[in-house]
């Protein structure tokens, strides 16, 4: 891609990797997450993923706080509205990488690839040095204006999925402006939202539509210059429901942070409502292996009272847990519960912010973000809990759910 042009990593085959020095990255960065809130064409110009111990969590009960995770790291790029190029280092430590003078600091030696690839950046923001370093290239401003060409190669339009079942979108792009495809965006809500593809001249894109309906399933693409493809209309799919016994996320699905660390007791409990009355036969969670000790599924209806319990036996290491109560449960269509479990030791898995934008609703059973002003997941301190759903705490998905 234009950046990385006259660097090593210009020269890069399919598959090959190259790295910036240990230290670039440094102590505080962020990540480009898929959270509704990316700028249209954003770029990926890198990708390094690392497990830390640092990952900053926010909870409102409890504020800021850290804890483990596994992330990724871009280098990225767009084109503004206004027409001006936006680069994101999502590092502190990007300038260590691009002179040798920190300042009177220690730090990592300018990379050649860095100082190449700011030079780069800079002409295509129209600034030119007045002396450019030796062992540097000069560049020049981009000049190619056109964007480039996607196309969704399944599934075919009109085709039926199953709601709740993981479904792959793929196609095709390419560029001929001069340039090279940057990155791929798709929108399954007809341009509401788009999410980050993988792949670029080739790319895929995998989601799990929740519910039945019509989709509207869109591409766009955009250039190493960062022009943006006006999407075509795309093609539209049905999704069928699928058949029941069902639950809110499928056996496939894993939270991001599998361990959040050691906790005293608590309880951990997500608000559901289903869209047809029917019956909860049992309680899954998802266990981190230092999740350890006797843990109790619990169903309880929106005013606290509790409606089932059962004590999970035969647990595996880790992954999904499942305990089925004695009686089945009867719930009403469009009513709020709430199914939790208690762990004693706490190493809970979960993903921040899961429920800030949405809920899932997935087929017959609907996800409750929102309920009485209270987010959709909750949890309390110690061993004794009866859940309100108006003091629903963190935005976060604590991987539990009722099937």
């Amino acid at each position: 891609m234009r950046f990385w042009r006259n660097t090593s990593m210009a020269t890069l085959g399919p598959g090959q990797v190259a790295t910036l020095p240990t230290g670039v990255l440094g102590y505080e960065w962020d990540i480009d997450a898929d959270n509704g809130f990316r700028p249209a064409g954003l770029i990926r110009l890198s990708t390094t993923t690392v497990p830390v111990s640092t990952y900053l969590y926010y909870s409102p009960s409890s504020g800021y706080y850290f804890g483990n995770a596994n992330a990724t790291h871009h280098l990225t790029l767009y084109r503004a509205p206004s027409g001006a190029l936006v680069f994101g280092a999502g590092t502190i430590h990007w300038s260590q990488g691009v002179e040798n003078d920190h300042g009177g600091f220690s730090g990592v030696l300018a990379d050649p690839n860095a100082k190449q690839a700011t030079v780069n950046l800079l002409a295509d923001m129209g600034v030119q040095p007045a002396t450019l370093q030796s062992g540097l290239t000069p560049a020049t401003a981009s000049t190619d204006t056109t964007p480039p060409r996607s196309a969704i190669t399944s599934p075919a339009p009109g085709s039926k999925i199953t709601a709740g079942t993981t479904v792959t979108i793929s196609g095709t792009a390419a560029d001929s402006g001069g340039g090279v495809v940057g990155a791929i965006e798709i929108s399954v809500d007809g341009g509401k939202t788009w999410h980050p593809a993988a792949g670029r001249e080739n790319w895929t894109y995998s989601f799990t539509p929740g519910n039945s309906g019509t989709l509207n399933v869109q591409s766009r693409a955009v250039d190493d210059s960062g022009n943006l493809e006006v999407p075509s209309p795309g093609i539209t799919v049905t999704a069928v429901p699928q058949s029941c016994p069902c639950t809110i996320w499928p056996s496939t699905a894993a939270p991001a942070n599998a361990d959040a660390g050691p906790y005293s007791p608590l309880e951990l409990g997500v608000q559901f409502r289903a869209d047809a009355s029917g019956y909860v036969t049992g309680i899954r969670f998802y266990k981190s292996t230092a999740n350890t000790g006797t843990h109790v599924g619990n169903l309880w209806n929106s005013s606290g009272a509790l409606l089932a319990s059962a004590t999970f036996t035969g647990e595996s290491s880790s992954g999904w847990q499942q305990v089925s109560f004695s009686n089945l449960v009867a719930i009403a269509a469009n009513t709020v519960y709430v199914a939790s479990y208690h762990t004693t030791v706490g190493h809970f898995s979960m993903d921040q912010n899961y429920f800030v934008t949405s809920g899932v609703d997935n087929c017959k059973r609907l996800q409750c973000l929102e309920f009485l002003g209270g987010p959709g997941f909750q949890h309390q301190w110690g061993d004794n809990f009866a859940p309100l759903c108006r003091h629903g705490l963190a935005p976060k998905r604590h991987a539990i759910r009722s099937v």
